[in-house]
């Protein structure tokens, strides 16, 4: 039961696993609002099971300083708070990103009671080739934690990357393909296996 649960929340909780930035920060005052979505692919190793999923992400980038910038995430059921703050460079940009958030499910349809939370740490390097385009790339790792109400709990680490290209077009807008993979380290959360993500997010800056 508690690996089905699982399977469940990760369907549910996936987009906080997906990047669709650049290490160029957010300007300081100024918002960023982005929707995304995705399908992805949970691999169970135990199980010998591929399960497909689809994703609908919105997110608010807010710039607080030069380098710093604060996201707000949401997701059915979940939301998501990170923090990134850029490290400057030459021709390649780079910065380290965090974000810190979780879901809940309810009892019924296959799952159960519980609490899905979760840490995710990221580096980011992008090249800038024009005015328009930006290329990114960057290793991801990410902690995750399951509580059901009925006790107990499991963990899980993934250890994984991601690849994005980012286009400015019309002045304020930005679309942004993404494809990211990760790995089961240790652990069953959110699977004992894999997972792959490909998505594509649409932002407009204010």
């Amino acid at each position: 039961m508690w690996r089905r649960s699982l399977l469940v929340v990760a369907l549910a909780g996936c987009g906080s696993l997906s990047t669709y930035r650049t290490a160029e920060p957010i300007a300081r005052g100024h918002t960023r609002y982005d929707l995304a979505v995705d399908v992805g692919a949970y691999r169970d190793r135990d199980q010998d099971t591929r399960t497909p999923a689809v994703h609908v992400e919105l997110a608010a980038r807010h710039g607080v300083t030069a380098a710093t910038d604060v996201t707000l995430k949401l997701y059915v059921p979940g939301a998501e708070l990170g923090v990134q703050h850029a490290l400057g460079g030459g021709r390649w940009r780079w910065a380290l990103a965090a974000a810190l958030g979780g879901a809940r499910t309810t009892a019924g349809g296959g799952s159960t009671d519980a609490v899905y939370g979760h840490l995710r740490l990221t580096a980011l390097a992008t090249r800038r080739t024009s005015p328009r385009w930006a290329f990114t790339l960057g290793p991801v790792v990410t902690g995750g934690v399951f509580v059901p109400r009925a006790g107990g709990h499991a963990e899980g680490l993934l250890v994984g990357g991601f690849a994005n290209a980012a286009r400015r077009f019309g002045g304020c807008w930005q679309v942004v393909p993404e494809l990211s993979l990760h790995l089961t380290a240790a652990g069953e959360v959110p699977v004992r296996g894999s997972v792959a993500q490909l998505g594509i997010a649409l932002g407009r800056s204010w």
